[in-house]
C-alpha cells in the first residue's frame, strides 16, 4: 500500500507540474521544450519542482541514447561545483527516473547528467528554499 501511494504521488508530480526550460553547460545550445533541458543530442532532464524544501525528494526524469553507459550518473551539485553532493546511476535504456534527496542547506543547485568519464551532457537548476520562503 505504501509503495503504491508513493508511486501515485510521483506520477501526480510528474503529470501536474508546469515544467520550465533551463541552462546547458557552456558552449551548448538549450533546445528545451515541454520542460526538458536538451543540450547534447539525446540527453535530457526534467525536474519535478524548481523549488524544494531542505531534505525533500526531487524526482528527475531523464532521456539518453539507448546505448548510453550504465556508469553514467545523475547528481546534485552546488552552483559552480564539479563535485556531486549526491548522485545515482542511470539505468539501462533510453528513459528513466531517479529520486534524489536535496541538500539541507538553502541555495541554488544544479542537477547534472554526467557521462562515464565525467562529461556533463545536460543540467537543470533548482532552489532549496529557506524556512522563511
Amino acid at each position: 500500500m505504501r509503495n503504491q501511494l508513493t508511486l501515485m504521488v510521483i506520477l501526480a508530480l510528474m503529470t501536474t507540474h508546469a515544467w520550465a526550460a533551463d541552462d546547458c553547460p557552456s558552449g551548448q545550445i538549450n533546445l528545451g521544450y515541454e520542460g526538458w533541458a536538451r543540450c547534447a543530442e539525446g540527453y535530457q532532464l526534467r525536474l519535478s519542482k524548481a523549488g524544494v524544501f531542505p531534505g525533500q525528494t526531487l524526482v528527475v526524469d531523464w532521456k539518453a541514447p539507448a546505448d548510453h553507459s550504465t556508469q553514467d550518473q545523475i547528481g546534485i551539485f552546488a552552483k559552480q561545483s564539479a563535485r556531486a553532493i549526491t548522485a545515482k546511476p542511470v539505468a539501462a535504456g533510453p528513459v528513466g527516473m531517479v529520486l534524489l534527496r536535496v541538500p539541507t542547506q538553502p541555495g541554488q543547485y544544479d542537477v547534472k547528467y554526467v557521462r562515464e568519464g565525467g562529461a556533463v551532457e545536460t543540467m537543470k537548476s533548482f532552489t532549496v528554499l529557506g524556512a522563511s520562503n
